[in-house]
């Protein structure tokens, strides 16, 4: 066991004690295996990814409608980019989107997508 001196901000010595196995000890969830309920949580949820995406994606669109600034609108599109790309949206439909950037069309997209039309 070692001892280090660590100094504070107002200037005064802070002691703790250093063990053997305290590197080990910083990340608990180092070695630790999941468990069949948190494996089962996690392929659920890659599982319904598409789905997900599809909703964020549809409650963007809303956001988008009832953004007023030109700030707000920007970080909206960026989102719904990043969330088409996750969806495997092809390249020509996305760019038809971004380079519009018109609600209307995500939307009427969306819809298809919804139907299972990508």
């Amino acid at each position: 066991m070692a001892i280090l001196a660590v100094i504070t901000r107002a200037g005064s010595p802070c002691y703790c004690y250093r063990t053997r196995n305290s590197a080990r000890n910083r990340n608990p969830m180092a070695k630790k295996s999941l468990s069949t309920y948190e494996r089962g949580v996690i392929s659920r949820y890659y599982k319904h990814l598409d789905e997900i995406m599809l909703s964020k994606i549809s409650a963007m669109v809303t956001e988008l409608y009832l953004a007023k600034t030109a700030e707000k609108k920007r970080q909206l599109w960026n989102r719904v980019y990043k969330a088409m790309i996750n969806l495997k949206i092809k390249p020509a439909i996305i760019n038809h989107i971004m380079k519009s950037k018109d609600v209307e069309i995500l939307a009427k997209n969306l819809q298809d997508w919804l139907s299972g039309k990508r």
